[in-house]
């Protein structure tokens, strides 16, 4: 470890001498979460394991190379670096192995092995869900009793796990542990800043002078460690005011103002979005559930599992929806035209309930528009435009708050793993203001009707009079 190293004191020293099982640094710029995972990786009872095994990882190969020349001066005398990939050797005999994390399918490098102890640098860049995070942690074991598996991570604010890492980690321990209920395991965030490290105050006072000077969601992430403003967030008006507590949703509600939003993928990695929608006496739309299909094979399993959990759903009293717009490629057929297309599958299984199934209308940024005005507030009633239940949409949720700015576009949401249960809900908020405005338009039509039949009935009613007294 460098020789004239040691931790500042405030959060870098609490962090390290922290003994629960995952530990969160960091939160603002400067504030010496790269120092500390160096240090924490590198405690004395471990690397003097000859069987110690840890993991580093981090999402770009570039950063990850900086980080390794960083560790290489750090663990001067301790350790050496070599290979391809690059492993870090300690002298006792442990190995440190050092990757980057590319998609969710570098994970399986990491699937069925033993680490001690995980480092993740950059963590709301690098995982972008629970479920990457949890998958990881399986392999947060040990077989050595002396060595206690732990792992730490470290992020700002901001970046396509921002969300899962806030609710899990900043809103759940700040500062104190938490016991998971389920799990039984222990985890704590530690926030730090800039002004706990001095040394960067004296040596960059220059890099100090610009980051008090950021303003904007930018500055209030950066220097402030504000979780609630982030820069990159396309639906940056999504928040708490569409968030409700669900209610039964009574068979006086008909079929005709319930709705449904597919977005499809099968095969293994194949992730399948459903949302179930109805239309209070307002028109303001509301999203009962978000259903989630992964890793299933064929349309066929697909259909046959929804259609079971739609009519057994008990908030919503079991109703089926009335139309469902979906994913138009669900049209292309198999093979030949005598195949199914993965469309007719869902309308063999939904026959029976009257179910309509209707292409989405797939422009995206008219659509990213739609959604944009769903979440706001009306300023005529100062209520939210929808609403979604808070227990059954937790997909949706922590997925949507995720979604990036293109960078070469910046009215349209960058393409990513996580997108599909954005894409459904476009579908179906497009589809539900199309159905308003189709449903308007035929009022609009009908009154004029009546009152041109009106108009016509009291003139033939006048030529009567005029008849019968002989003015005509």
């Amino acid at each position: 470890m460098g020789k004239d190293w040691s931790p500042h004191a405030g959060p870098q020293t609490e962090v390290l001498r922290r003994s629960e099982r995952e530990i969160f640094y960091g939160g603002c710029r400067g504030g010496g979460k790269t120092e500390a995972g160096l240090a924490w990786l590198a405690e004395p009872e471990y690397i003097g394991n000859s069987r110690f095994s840890s993991l580093v990882i981090r999402k770009d190969y570039e950063d990850l190379q900086q980080w390794v020349f960083r560790a290489g001066r750090f663990y001067d005398g301790l350790a050496t670096i070599s290979g391809t990939p690059k492993k870090i050797y300690w002298k006792a005999g442990g190995v440190t192995v050092i990757g980057h994390w590319k998609d969710k399918e570098t994970l399986s490098k990491y699937i069925g092995q033993e680490f001690h102890k995980m480092l993740c640098e950059e963590m709301t860049q690098t995982i972008r869900n629970r479920e990457e995070y949890d998958m990881l942690l399986g392999s947060l074991r040990t077989s050595i009793p002396e060595l206690k598996p732990q792992f730490m991570g470290n992020a700002n604010p901001g970046g396509v796990g921002h969300a899962w890492v806030k609710a899990y980690f900043v809103d759940k321990c700040r500062n104190q542990a938490y016991v998971d209920p389920i799990t039984k395991s222990s985890r704590i965030f530690i926030p730090s800043s800039y002004k706990d490290n001095p040394t960067l105050i004296k040596s960059d006072p220059g890099y100090i002078a610009w980051l008090e000077g950021l303003g904007g969601a930018l500055g209030k992430a950066w220097r402030e460690g504000d979780w609630g403003a982030f820069k990159g967030q396309f639906f940056s008006n999504f928040g708490d005011h569409l968030r409700e507590k669900s209610f039964r949703l009574e068979p006086k509600y008909h079929q005709e103002r319930v709705f449904g939003s597919l977005d499809f993928g099968c095969g293994q990695n194949g992730i399948s979005s459903f949302g179930y929608w109805f239309l209070d006496e307002k028109n303001v739309p509301h999203r009962c559930f978000t259903h989630t299909s992964r890793g299933m094979i064929t349309p066929s399993e697909q259909a046959a599992i929804l259609r079971d959990y739609i009519g057994s759903f008990p908030i919503t009293s079991g109703m089926y929806p009335k139309k469902v717009w979906y994913d138009n490629s669900m049209d292309v057929k198999a093979g030949s035209e005598n195949d199914w297309a993965a469309i007719d599958y869902f309308k063999r299984e939904f026959d029976r309930y009257g179910v309509i199934w209707i292409p989405a209308n797939k422009s995206r940024v008219n659509g990213w528009r739609i959604m944009l005005d769903y979440f706001s507030i009306d300023q005529r009633t100062e209520t939210a435009k929808m609403k979604y239940w808070e227990e059954y949409n937790d997909d949706f949720v922590n997925t949507v708050v995720d979604m990036q700015s293109d960078p070469n576009r910046p009215d349209d949401v960058e393409k990513c793993e996580i997108d599909h249960w954005s894409d459904e809900c476009r579908y179906g908020l497009v589809g539900i203001r199309g159905n308003l405005v189709s449903s308007e338009s035929e009022k609009k039509r009908s009154v004029k009707n009546v009152s041109d039949l009106t108009k016509i009935l009291n003139e033939m009613e006048a030529r009567g009079r005029l008849c019968e007294t002989g003015l005509n």
